[in-house]
């Protein structure tokens, strides 16, 4: 088990690097910012698959456009102000 996750540190030349689906999830579920993760990887001797990172952040925003998709919301509905009325009428009892 050890030596599969050091060699998933490994890019193709044999440099260390931190994979970006990793430094993804870094980032996006504990907000470890990607600027200090190279800061850190440059003291610690890695780097940061920044490809990898920018595939896996194009893939989180095609996610979370995909989750607007049957949105009560429309551009329509949207402009109109919301009375109490209509707030109580949205709710089906």
């Amino acid at each position: 088990m050890q030596n599969r996750n050091r060699n998933e540190w490994l890019d193709r030349r044999g440099a260390r690097s931190l994979p970006g689906k990793v430094a993804f999830r870094l980032y996006d579920t504990y907000g470890f910012p990607l600027d200090l993760q190279n800061v850190i990887g440059d003291e610690q001797g890695f780097t940061i698959d920044q490809e990898g990172f920018d595939d896996e952040m194009a893939q989180a925003r095609l996610r979370s456009q995909g989750s607007k998709v049957g949105s009560s919301l429309s551009p329509t509905n949207a402009s109109k102000p919301r009375t109490a009325k209509t707030a109580i009428a949205a709710f089906s009892f």
